[in-house]
């Protein structure tokens, strides 16, 4: 029989068995449509009781603008500097009256008191990022 989990074969151990973790599908968070800071809220709370039963969330899916619920998940955690991987910076401060859209989580997320930073890799388009914005980057 195979062994359960990822058996290393120069060290001959197994990592990551199934009595030491187990992987969860915990759902969605409940979308609220046309109603972003509620949703990106719901988001938030289901990501923090993740957080507060000992787990490490990994988050999949949803418009950019998801990424500031995690983030926001995280403020009584020890302070957090994350890596964003991305062609864009999506540092926007505000666009045509919405500023917690999908051109703005890094922006949102500079803000939060338990980020002390952002490395951002790879941008390249730097047309949907005014110079105010490029500045306060």
């Amino acid at each position: 029989m195979a062994p359960k989990g990822v058996f290393d074969f120069e060290d001959e151990v197994t990592y990551l068995s199934a009595d030491e973790v187990r992987i969860v599908d915990a759902g969605d968070s409940d979308v609220i449509y046309a109603d972003t800071k509620r949703s990106l809220a719901n988001a938030t709370e289901a990501v923090r009781a993740l957080l507060d039963q000992g787990t490490l969330p990994y988050i999949l899916g949803g418009d950019h603008a998801i990424t500031m619920a995690p983030v926001a998940a995280y403020s009584d955690e020890p302070p957090l500097h994350f890596l964003h991987i991305d062609a864009h910076f999506d540092f926007i401060d505000e666009r045509n009256g919405i500023s917690w859209g999908h051109g703005s989580p890094m922006r949102r997320a500079s803000e939060m008191s338990h980020v002390t930073g952002i490395t951002t890799l790879a941008p390249h388009n730097m047309a949907s990022v005014s110079r105010k914005d490029d500045e306060a980057a």
